[in-house]
C-alpha cells in the first residue's frame, strides 16, 4: 500500500470520472458547510486532476463551483450515446435537502458561467444513494435514494431539460422501503435491474422491464443495511453491509441459489459499517469500512480479511478527551478506481481524500491481484515449442480452467526447408546427386569457390575419378588430341611448301664398300673411346683447349656405321652426341640395354635442361617416375597443370601423397588455402580439408550466427566423410571443433522443432553435448520406441536427505524419552 495522492481539508463524497482518456479526474462534492458556525453557507464542486507521475501526493483542481447546499452523494456518467454532446458525460449531485444538480464537468474545467445544467427536487429529505446505469446505452439513466424512502428512475438523455421521473415499481405494487434509502446499486450486467437498500434492513431488487420487485433481501436481525454493490462481472451476485453494531458483517448473496439465505457472512468488522467497494478489476477482492475505525481488504474466494488498510493520523494514548480520539482518521467512504488498476480513494472523517495503490499491499493472500496477472502469456521451450495460455472469454473470476496451447514454431523457413531437403537426399545415399545440385546452384549464384568444392567433391564418387578430375582441371583428352593433330597438320604443310624433296639414297651409300677389317679400330680411334665405353675426360681447369678439329660429319657418319657394324651401341650414340643427332642417339641407345638407355637418356636430359627447362621438367618427371621432384619444382601458379599431371601418371598409391605434398606447398609457399584445400580433397585427407572449411565458416560467422552458413558446413562434412567422421580421429582438435559445430547445429534444429533429425547429428562425447542429447531424446519421446537410452549428462550422486518433519519427529521422541525417564524416577522414588 501507498499514499499516492492526498486532498486536505475537505470533507466530502467522491465520484471518479467514468471516462477512460480522463480516469485521473476525481469528483469532490462537500458535506460540510463552508462556515464556522451553525450557518449554512452551502457547499461546493470540485474536480481535481489526479497526475500519477508527479511523486507528490498533491492534486490540482481543474474546476470548483459553489452550490446552495451541501453533498449528501455524488455520481459521473459518461454519457454512452451522448458522449460526442458531452465528451466529459455528467455529474449529478445529491444534496441534503432532497435536490439533484446536474452540471457539466467539461464546462466545468473551462469555467464556464453555466456550468449547471439542470435541478430538481423529487425527494423530500437527502439524496442518501445516487447512481448512474453503467451499461452504455443506459448511461443517460440514474438512480435515486431518498432519507423519505423512496426510489426514482431520472431520465436524463437531455440533461438540461430532465423528464419527470419514476419510480421502478409504480402502482398497483406496493413494494417499498419502510425506511430511510441508503444506497441504490445498478445491476453490472443487466441493464434494467436495479437494487436498493435501506435502514429497515432490507434490499429490494427491482426489475423495470417488468416494473416489479424481483425479489426482496432482508436481514435476518432487521439490522439496518448501510450499503449494498453488484459482482461486477456476474450479474446474480450481491453483497449487503450491515450498519448495525450488533451485527457489524458482510453477507453475499447468491441470487440464483438462495433470497432468503447468504452464501457467505464475512465477519471481520467490530462496529457497524458505513461504505463497501468491489474491485472492478479484480472480483476477489471488496474493500470495507466501518466505524470501528477499521478498512479491511477481503479476499471473496477464501471469505477472510487479507489486509487493513492503516490509519495515516496519529491516534492518542487513551482515545483522547472523551476518548473521541481513537476515531481519528475513520474513513466513512471508499471506492475504487473503475479505470485505473489497484488504485482507491477514501474519504474520512478527519477531512481528508486519500488515494492509494494497493499494489503494494503486503496481503496474507497467496494469490496476486488479477492486476498483476497477465490476461495473456507465452513462453518458448525447448525443441521449437511456444506454451501459451488466455484468460477465459467468459466469467474469467469463476475459476474456470484456462488452456494452455503448445504449438511448433519455426523461425527460420529456410533452415528448416534446407534441412529438411538434405535429410531427404541423404536418406537415399545420393551423394553423386547431392554434389551436382549445391555445385549448380552455386553457379547459378556465381559463387566460384564454393562451386569448384562440390565439383571436386563430385569426383569423388565418379566410376572414371581421373578422367572427371582432369576435365575439372581444363584438360579435356579429346579436345588436346584435335588441337595437337590440327598443329601437326599445319606444320607439315609448311615444310612441304619450304623445302625440296630429298634425293634418294641407296644402301651402298649407308653401309659403305666390303672392306670389314680394320672398321672398329678406326672408329674406337676416331671417337677415341676408352675401354669402359666412356668419353675422354675434360681438359683440366685453366689449361689450354685442346685444337682437335672435329670429325668431319662424313666422316663422323663412317665411324657411326663401323660402331653400328660391329655392334658398339656405346660408341655409336657417342658419335651421334658429337654431331648433335640427338634423336638418334636416344633411338640407338634403346637397343643398347637398359644402363645405355639410362645413361643416355640422363646425358640427353642435362644437355637440353637449359634450353627448355619447364618442359624437360615435366618429361624428366613423367619419364624416370619421379613425380615428387616435379611437384617440389613446378610452379605454383601452374598448380592445375601439375595437379593433372598428377592425376594422369601418378601410380594410385602414390597419388594422395602427391596431392598433399602440392596442397602443403600451395598452403606454405603461395598462401593459397582454397586451392591447397581442393589438393586435400583429391587426396581424401579429411582433416586438412575440414580445418579449411571451419576457418571459411568462423570468417563468415564472424558478425551474425549465420545458420544457412553452418548448414552448408554440414552438409559439405557429412558428404565429403559420407557419414563417417573416424578419419578426423588424425587431428584432435579439428575432431574436437567439428564436434562442437555438429552440436551447435543441433541445436539450432531442435530449436525448429526437428528434435529426431537433431539427434543424428550430436556426436561428441564432451557435457554440453552429452546434455544436449539427453533433452533431445526425451523431449522427442524416443523411450516409447525402444531406442537405447543415452548415457546421464551428469554424475549421479547418492544424497542422503532429510524429512520435512524431522524436527517434529525428533521433539516428540525427546519429549517421550522425557516422560519415560521421569516416569522411571517416580517408580524408583515410589518403591525406595
Amino acid at each position: 500500500m501507498a499514499l499516492v495522492k492526498e486532498i486536505e481539508e475537505k470533507g466530502a463524497m467522491l465520484a471518479w470520472s467514468p471516462v477512460p482518456s480522463l480516469s485521473n479526474l476525481v469528483a469532490l462534492g462537500t458535506k460540510e458547510s463552508g462556515g464556522a458556525g451553525f450557518d449554512n453557507y452551502g457547499g461546493e464542486l470540485e474536480i481535481h486532476a489526479l497526475d500519477w507521475t508527479d511523486a507528490s501526493t498533491k492534486s490540482t483542481i481543474a474546476g470548483s463551483v459553489k452550490t446552495n447546499g451541501r453533498f449528501q452523494s455524488i455520481a459521473w456518467s459518461g454519457m454512452g450515446a451522448h458522449a460526442e454532446q458531452y465528451t466529459h458525460g455528467i455529474i449529478a449531485g445529491g444534496m441534503t435537502d432532497g435536490t439533484i444538480n446536474i452540471w457539466d464537468p467539461a464546462k466545468l474545467v473551462k469555467a464556464h458561467p453555466q456550468a449547471q445544467l439542470s435541478s430538481m427536487q423529487p425527494h423530500r429529505g437527502a439524496v442518501n444513494g445516487l447512481q448512474f446505469n453503467p451499461h452504455p446505452k443506459s448511461q443517460h439513466l440514474l438512480a435515486s435514494g431518498g432519507s423519505d424512502g423512496t426510489v426514482y428512475i431520472h431520465a436524463l438523455d437531455a440533461p438540461d431539460t430532465p423528464k419527470q421521473p419514476f419510480v421502478p415499481a409504480p402502482g398497483p405494487n406496493t413494494a417499498k422501503h419502510t425506511g430511510e434509502v441508503t444506497k441504490v446499486a445498478w445491476n453490472s450486467q443487466v441493464a434494467h435491474i436495479l437494487a436498493s437498500s435501506s435502514q429497515d434492513g432490507s434490499c429490494l431488487v427491482w426489475d423495470l422491464r417488468a416494473k416489479k420487485p424481483w425479489c426482496e433481501l432482508r436481514d435476518a436481525t432487521r439490522g439496518s443495511i448501510a450499503d449494498i454493490a453488484w459482482n461486477p462481472l456476474e450479474g446474480l451476485q450481491i453483497v449487503t453491509a450491515c450498519g448495525d453494531d450488533q451485527n457489524p458483517t458482510l453477507k453475499m448473496w447468491d441470487l440464483r441459489s438462495s433470497t432468503t439465505l447468504p452464501l457467505a457472512t464475512l465477519q471481520g468488522h467490530e462496529q457497524g459499517l458505513l461504505s463497501i467497494s468491489w474491485c472492478p478489476q479484480d472480483t476477489s477482492l471488496l474493500m470495507s469500512c466501518g466505524k470501528d475505525n477499521k478498512t479491511i481488504l477481503w479476499d471473496l474466494f477464501d471469505c477472510r480479511p487479507i489486509y487493513e488498510l492503516p490509519v495515516t493520523a496519529p491516534v492518542q494514548a487513551g482515545g483522547g478527551f472523551g476518548g473521541f480520539g481513537a476515531s481519528v482518521g475513520r474513513r466513512y467512504f471508499c471506492d475504487w478506481s473503475p479505470k485505473v488498476p489497484a488504485v482507491l480513494a477514501t474519504c474520512s472523517f478527519d477531512r481528508k481524500v486519500q488515494v492509494y495503490n494497493m499494489s503494494a499491499a503486503k496481503t496474507t493472500s497467496a494469490r496476486a491481484p488479477k492486476w498483476m496477472r497477465r490476461p495473456a502469456g507465452a513462453t518458448f521451450g525447448f525443441g521449437g515449442k511456444l506454451a501459451s495460455f488466455t484468460s477465459a472469454a467468459a466469467k474469467p473470476d469463476m475459476k474456470a480452467p484456462q488452456p494452455v496451447r503448445i504449438a511448433a514454431c519455426i523461425e527460420d523457413d529456410a533452415l528448416t526447408g534446407a534441412s529438411q531437403l538434405f535429410e531427404q537426399r541423404i536418406m537415399m545415399k545420393d551423394y553423386k546427386g547431392l554434389c551436382e545440385t549445391k555445385a549448380t546452384a552455386a553457379e547459378e549464384g556465381n559463387d566460384l569457390p564454393e562451386s569448384q568444392t562440390w565439383r571436386f567433391m563430385q569426383i569423388i564418387f565418379e566410376d572414371s575419378a581421373r578422367e572427371r578430375l582432369l576435365q575439372q582441371l581444363g584438360f579435356n583428352a579429346d579436345q588436346v588430341q584435335a588441337e595437337l593433330d590440327k598443329a601437326t597438320a599445319a606444320a607439315a604443310a609448311a615444310e612441304a611448301a619450304e623445302e625440296p624433296p630429298a634425293a634418294g639414297v641407296d644402301a651402298a651409300a649407308v653401309f659403305g664398300g666390303d672392306e670389314v677389317d680394320g672398321a672398329v679400330a678406326e672408329a674406337t680411334e676416331a671417337l677415341k673411346l676408352d675401354d669402359d665405353n666412356t668419353p675422354p675426360p675434360a681438359p683440366p681447369a685453366g689449361s689450354a683447349p685442346a685444337q682437335a678439329t672435329p670429325p668431319a660429319p662424313i666422316e663422323m657418319d663412317e665411324s657411326v656405321k663401323r660402331a653400328l657394324v660391329v655392334g658398339n651401341f656405346p660408341a655409336a650414340v657417342e658419335g651421334c652426341f658429337q654431331r648433335g643427332q640427338l634423336a638418334d642417339a636416344l633411338l640407338l641407345a634403346s637397343c643398347g640395354g637398359a644402363e645405355l638407355w639410362e645413361q643416355t637418356r640422363d646425358r640427353y636430359f642435362k644437355r637440353e635442361a637449359a634450353k627448355r627447362p619447364e618442359f624437360l621438367n615435366i618429361v624428366t618427371a613423367i619419364i624416370t617416375s619421379k613425380l615428387s621432384d616435379l611437384v617440389t619444382s613446378s610452379h605454383l601458379a601452374d598448380w592445375r597443370e601439375t595437379l593433372a599431371i598428377l592425376s594422369t601418371y601418378g601410380k594410385s598409391e602414390e597419388f594422395p601423397i602427391l596431392c598433399e605434398q602440392l596442397g602443403a606447398r600451395l598452403e606454405a609457399e603461395a598462401d593459397d588455402k582454397a586451392s591447397a584445400a581442393l589438393c586435400y580433397m583429391c587426396a581424401v585427407n579429411v582433416p586438412k580439408t575440414v580445418k579449411f572449411w571451419i576457418e571459411e565458416l568462423n570468417k563468415s560467422r564472424s558478425d551474425s550466427a549465420n545458420p544457412m552458413a553452418l548448414h552448408a558446413f554440414i552438409e559439405k562434412v557429412s558428404i565429403f566423410t559420407q557419414e563417417d567422421q573416424s578419419s578426423l580421429a588424425e587431428d584432435p582438435e579439428t575432431a574436437a571443433a567439428v564436434g562442437a559445430l555438429f552440436t551447435e547445429y543441433g541445436a539450432m534444429l531442435a530449436n525448429q522443432g526437428a528434435m529426431e533429425t537433431a539427434l543424428k547429428y550430436i556426436s561428441a562425447n564432451d557435457s554440453g553435448s552429452n546434455e544436449l542429447r539427453h533433452r533431445l531424446f526425451y523431449a522427442s519421446a524416443m523411450e516409447q520406441t525402444g531406442a537405447p537410452h543415452p548415457p546421464l549428462p551428469f554424475e549421479q550422486q547418492k544424497m542422503v536427505g532429510v524429512s520435512p518433519n524431522f524436527g517434529k519427529v525428533f521433539t516428540l521422541q525427546q519429549q517421550q524419552q522425557q516422560q519415560q525417564e521421569e516416569q522411571a524416577a517416580a517408580a524408583a522414588a515410589a518403591a525406595a
